[in-house]
Formats: C-alpha cells, sequence, structure tokens
C-alpha cells in the first residue's frame, strides 16, 4: 500500500508541476526596465535602455518624449536621444496601455559655455579668417579699426594671426603674410591636406593663397596661380567635403573650388545673394541659411531663409533650414553630427528631420571691452560677434578681441 501511495504522490505531484508551466499562456512578458545608460548625460545623447519591452515604445525623460526611438529585434533594448526640453528624473517606456519606470533617475547634465579667456591683449581682427591646423585655431587679418563717413569707410587692416592652443588656453603670435599678399577682411578659406587656402574678401581681391604651417615666413606662403575667384571680394564659404569648398556669390550662383586653385559652377541657383549666411554641411547636404537678398530696395535686406543643395545629385531646396529670425555674419559649428549656430548668443540647434532650430537657452559670455555687431538691430540681428572653431569634441568660439570660451555638448 506504501508504494502504491507514494507512487500516487509522485503523479499527483509531477501532474501539478505540469500545469503550472502552461498555465495562462496567453499574459504579457513580464516588461521591465533593468538599466540604461549612460546615466547621466546631456540633450541629444544617445541613450541604450536594457530589459524588457514591447512594440511601439514610447520613452520619456521625466514626462518629455525622447526622440529617435529604436526598438532592437529580439524586443530587448531601446536606443534613443535625450530629448530637449527635460530634466533630471525616471525614465518610463510606454507601449499601449502598459508602463514600465526606472528604478533610478536619470541626471540631465548641462552644456554650458565656459569662458577661457578674457582677453588676447593683441590687436583686434575685426571681421577676421579664421582655420583650424594641428589642434590649434589660427585667427588673423581683418581691420584693426574701422570708421564710416557716410558710406564711405576707412579701414587699418591687420597682416598678422594670432594662434590659441586649447591646452595651455592662451594665445600667441601666428604667421604674418608676405608684402605680395593684399592684407583683407571678410575673406573665405579652406583647409586641405595639413594647409590652408585663403583668397577673397574686402570687396573686390579675388587671389587665393596656400599657407604651410611645416614652413616659415614668406616661405610658407604660396600664390595659387590658377585662375582667380570668379567674383571678387567676400563670399560665403560652406564647409569642406572631399577637399572641395562650396561658396554663394551675389548673382546667387553656387560655385566649389579645390586646393588646386580649380572653379566649378554648379548649375543650380540659390535665388539670392547668400554672403554672410551660415553655412555647414550636414548629412550629405550643403546649407545655407540666411544672408543678404538685394531684391528689395537699394540696400540688401538680410534674410532667414534656409537653401539645400544635396551633393550626391545636385539637388535643392528653397526652405530647408529656415531660420526663426533674419541672420547675417553668424557663427555655425557642428559636433557630434549636430548643428549649431550662435545667435545674440544664444545656442540654437538644428534638427534636419523636423527642419527646425530650436534655442537650448545656452548662453555664450559676454564679455567685457570692444564688440564688432554684425548685421541690422532692427531686424534682431546679432550684437555679439564670435567666431567659432571645433577641436576635439569642443566648439571654441572667441570675440575680434580674442576673448574665448568653450562649450561642451
Amino acid at each position: 500500500m506504501k508504494k502504491l501511495i507514494l507512487l500516487g504522490t509522485v503523479i499527483a505531484l509531477t501532474g501539478l508541476v505540469s500545469c503550472r508551466k502552461h498555465e495562462n499562456p496567453h499574459l504579457p512578458p513580464s516588461y521591465q526596465i533593468h538599466d540604461f545608460s549612460p546615466d547621466s548625460a546631456r540633450i541629444g545623447t544617445l541613450i541604450t535602455l536594457k530589459g524588457v519591452f514591447g512594440g511601439n515604445p514610447v520613452v520619456t525623460f521625466n514626462g518629455a518624449v525622447a526622440d529617435s526611438i529604436l526598438l532592437s529585434s529580439d524586443s530587448s533594448k531601446i536606443t534613443c536621444l535625450v530629448p530637449q526640453a527635460t530634466s533630471s528624473g525616471k525614465i518610463k517606456v510606454s507601449f499601449g496601455s502598459i508602463s514600465v519606470t526606472s528604478a533610478t533617475d536619470f541626471l540631465l547634465r548641462s552644456s554650458v559655455w565656459e569662458k577661457l579667456s578674457e582677453d588676447d591683449g593683441a590687436n583686434l581682427h575685426l571681421d577676421g579668417v579664421s582655420f583650424v591646423l594641428g589642434n590649434k585655431i589660427y585667427y588673423g587679418l581683418g581691420y584693426k579699426a574701422i570708421s564710416f563717413a557716410g558710406s564711405v569707410y576707412t579701414a587699418d587692416y591687420n597682416t598678422d594671426f594670432r594662434i590659441f592652443d586649447p591646452v595651455s588656453k592662451t594665445w600667441s603670435a601666428g604667421p604674418t603674410i608676405p608684402s605680395a599678399m593684399a592684407p583683407r577682411a571678410n575673406a573665405s578659406c579652406m583647409v586641405s591636406n595639413g594647409k590652408a587656402y585663403i583668397g577673397g574678401g574686402t570687396d573686390t581681391l579675388t587671389d587665393w593663397w596656400e599657407y604651410d604651417p611645416s614652413l616659415t615666413g614668406d616661405a610658407a606662403w604660396k600664390k595659387i596661380p590658377s585662375p582667380d575667384y570668379p567674383l571678387g571680394g567676400g563670399y560665403v564659404v560652406a564647409a569642406t567635403a572631399n577637399n572641395t569648398a562650396y561658396f554663394g556669390a551675389p548673382s546667387g550662383a553656387l560655385y566649389q573650388f579645390d586646393a588646386t586653385g580649380n572653379w566649378l559652377k554648379t548649375k543650380i541657383t540659390i535665388f539670392y545673394d547668400s554672403r554672410g549666411g551660415s553655412c555647414f554641411l550636414l548629412g550629405g547636404y550643403l546649407y545655407i541659411i540666411g544672408g543678404h537678398y538685394t531684391g528689395v530696395g537699394s540696400f540688401p535686406q538680410i534674410v532667414s531663409t534656409g537653401f539645400r543643395y544635396d551633393l550626391s545629385n545636385g539637388q535643392s531646396s528653397f526652405g530647408s533650414g529656415t531660420f526663426p529670425f533674419p541672420i547675417f555674419g553668424q557663427p555655425t559649428f557642428n559636433l557630434n553630427d549636430k548643428q549649431y549656430i550662435l545667435y545674440n548668443g544664444s545656442t540654437y540647434l538644428f534638427d534636419p528631420i523636423a527642419n527646425k532650430w530650436t534655442d537650448l537657452l545656452i548662453k555664450a559670455p559676454v564679455f567685457k571691452g570692444i564688440g564688432f555687431p554684425h548685421g541690422n538691430a532692427g531686424l534682431n540681428a546679432s550684437a555679439y560677434t564670435y567666431n567659432v572653431a571645433v577641436i576635439n569634441g569642443a566648439a571654441y568660439a572667441w570675440t575680434p578681441s580674442g576673448q574665448i570660451s568653450r562649450f561642451l555638448p
């Protein structure tokens, strides 16, 4: 009898275990957030969440919906970008009527402009030209001083460059242009194969010069013998791609230039005088934002309109990247494949998908001393004058007198 009883007990227990294993097979899995990384970051940073998730997830950071949400094929990982209008707090993932919340808070790190130097102490370089070589900023030429008498101006030009070292956070004396090269302001510039190329500027100049930092004195400078700039004066340099720079002419034409001195006019027209526009390359497109428009009255009107040119097929679109305000001479820079514009000292971030600029409410420092405002204040143009360069994941913005600050996104 005991054997029979034991056997019956085993059978009963086995049946019980079997029932539990297959009990309620249609219940959803146990959704949860196991962890996320990094646990602290700035706006726009890529965040990875690991756990068990459902389809079509919506991720919020302390109530703000995240950008660019992607769910892995096995539903165990979500990647997204920290949204603009967020703050420190819990991360929540929702799918339908179900939501799960992180056990710990996400900490939002603030992006800031950090003041590095109050003043260079050297001559002013108003409307100078800048480039980066060897992880150092070269800034020079432009005006020492400028005065106006009606529509006539008198300028005292610089012939030198200053060099800023981000490691020591100091300026030092840089190269001086040879006497054969006319001093200039509002010049264009590109960098290719470890050399800088400077040309145009000051209303009528059309010549281009190569600067080689491995040489010294006049030997470092060489005039490019091939045809000069098709149209004289200061023009727009957008950026460099595959050792080619892109410029906009007053006629609305778009030109390409390579470091050998070859010019090529594209088959498209920008529709307005793009001088003074904020120009950049992003996602295979060339953008020119703002600048002059000569179609109204006797004076150029500053515009907010954006223009986009597809480098792969030559197609263009008008209105892409339009800024919230008319802009002229506003510096733009790219960090971590994100494009920014400094306007009135405020930092704006561009979203190419939404075709929208957002004020990040991050102000660049206001420096004491002389400034040289660009644009028309009546059109809400900038009263700040900055030049910007990017080195090793940080942006550096400086005034004509060398007061400089650093931005870490």
